[in-house]
C-alpha cells in the first residue's frame, strides 16, 4: 500500500473548494428556503476546522478524519439532490467530491 503524505497545495484547493461548496449551499437554501438544505450548509462548514486541522505536520488521523466527513457529506448531498434536482446542490456535491480526492497524495514508489 502507497504510503500518504501532505500535499499542502492540494489542502489548499480543497480548503477553496469546501468554501465555494458552502457558498453553493447557501445559495440553494436561500432560493428554496430549505432548513433541510441550510443543515447540510452548517454541516460543510463544519468540515472546514477539519480540513485545516488536516493541514499540520504529521497530521495523519485528522487528515482521514477529514476525508471520511467530507465524502459522507459529498454522498448525502447526492442523495438530497436525487430528490430535489437543485443545480446548485449539484455544484456543491462536485465541489466536495473534489476537495476530498484533494486531501491526500500517494508518495512516490
Amino acid at each position: 500500500m502507497a504510503e500518504i503524505t501532505l500535499d499542502h497545495a492540494g489542502l489548499l484547493d480543497s480548503l477553496s473548494n469546501i468554501y465555494n461548496a458552502i457558498a453553493a449551499l447557501k445559495a440553494s437554501a436561500i432560493e428554496r428556503d430549505s432548513d433541510v438544505i441550510l443543515s447540510l450548509q452548517h454541516a460543510a462548514e463544519g468540515l472546514l476546522s477539519h480540513a485545516e486541522a488536516a493541514m499540520k505536520e504529521g497530521a495523519r488521523d485528522a487528515q482521514s478524519a477529514a476525508f471520511v466527513r467530507i465524502g459522507c457529506l459529498a454522498d448525502l448531498i447526492d442523495k438530497v439532490n436525487a430528490d430535489i434536482d437543485d443545480q446548485l446542490l449539484y455544484a456543491a456535491s462536485v465541489l466536495l467530491h473534489l476537495a476530498n480526492a484533494q486531501l491526500v497524495a500517494p508518495e512516490a514508489a
